[in-house]
């Protein structure tokens, strides 16, 4: 039996799960968020960085930030990064169906080797990534999915709405989401999304070494990040090049080039709560946008070239950076204008 949720639309997105989300809000119970409110609300800007686990990453995890939208987002979410989840595969299956008989879609989230309906996938690394399942047919091995953030090496990114191997998407498994329910109210005032942000920023700015002692939080986990990559000028030429290809790849998808992304398309939707104004702030993090983009292809091209030489100075200019995007967060909180809750 093949069930599939009519009227699905793929729509271009900026990261993969935040884009989903914000489909799958719309198809099940059609509530619009934008992709940043959803990225603020799931706490997408306070990355970890744990220099025991992952000393060359740094980045936030799938489950930290689910459990932020389930906490301050509009809809119940139900979610498991545990592979004895869907060890049952027949039980699973069931699961899945339900939820698609109630004109419900399904995140997955699944290394990008398995998804072998693009060559993009195919020809290159293997790395997590999210997509959106709204149809499925077991007796022929197809998933129906939506990808919205289809990302190219060269940094173009795609979409694509179509068939998938249920195997092949199984066999990359690594987390599953669904959407049982909506809250009361579930209509967010912005004097509450306002307030949160706020709370958001002031998290990030603030130092949050974790419960163990073992990894940092938000802006910290930058600084602390960076002086990790210190050390990959001890390494050799090879492995020098992957740190820097690393480094680049966690620093742009879900990094610090994302949380301009959405900071400007946050004053594009909220163009009135600045005292400053949208535009004075667009310009600001515009700027800012451009000028991480120009310092990580710098890191991509000192690996490529092993210019381990330069790399101290290399990394105080990223110092510089995180220096400057504390203050212009600071300064951006102060001017914030939070609505009055009627």
């Amino acid at each position: 039996m093949s069930i599939v949720i009519p009227q699905m639309m793929v729509q271009p997105g900026l990261h993969c799960l935040f884009a989903s989300m914000r489909t799958m809000l719309a198809a099940s119970y059609g509530v619009n968020l934008s992709e940043a409110e959803i990225y603020f609300r799931s706490d997408g800007m306070n990355v970890e960085y744990d220099p025991i686990a992952r000393p060359f990453w740094i980045g936030r995890a799938g489950d930290e930030m689910l459990r932020h939208m389930n906490t301050d987002g509009p809809v119940r979410l139900q979610y498991s990064f545990d592979s004895g989840a869907w060890a049952d595969r027949a039980q699973f299956i069931e699961d899945i169906k339900e939820e698609l008989m109630a004109r419900r879609p399904v995140l997955l989230f699944a290394y990008s080797g398995f998804l072998t309906y693009h060559a993009i996938y195919r020809d290159n690394p293997s790395r997590p990534h999210v997509v959106l399942l709204y149809g499925l047919d077991e007796s022929n091995d197809r998933m129906d999915i939506i990808d919205s953030f289809l990302l190219e090496y060269s940094g173009e990114a795609h979409t694509y709405q179509g068939p998938a191997s249920l195997h092949d998407v199984m066999q990359g498994l690594y987390g599953v989401g669904f959407m049982p329910g909506v809250k009361p109210d579930c209509e967010g005032e912005e004097h509450e999304f306002m307030s949160l942000l706020r709370e958001r920023i002031g998290r990030f700015l603030a130092t949050q070494p974790s419960r163990d002692g073992a990894s940092v939080h938000g802006l910290q986990a930058y600084y602390a990040f960076v002086e990790a990559l210190e050390k990959a000028a001890e390494l050799d030429a090879e492995q020098f090049t992957d740190v820097c290809k690393e480094a680049y790849y966690c620093l742009r998808i879900g990094g610090v080039m994302h949380q301009w992304t959405y900071f400007m398309a946050l004053v594009e939707e909220f163009p009135t709560s600045f005292q400053s104004g949208a535009s004075a702030w667009m310009t600001r993090f515009e700027a800012e946008h451009l000028d991480w983009k120009k310092h990580l292809l710098n890191i991509y091209k000192f690996g490529l070239r092993s210019n381990r030489s330069g790399w101290p100075a290399l990394l105080n200019q990223t110092r510089h950076l995180l220096d400057r995007q504390q203050s212009l967060l600071e300064a951006f909180v102060d001017d914030m204008i939070v609505p009055v809750r009627q």
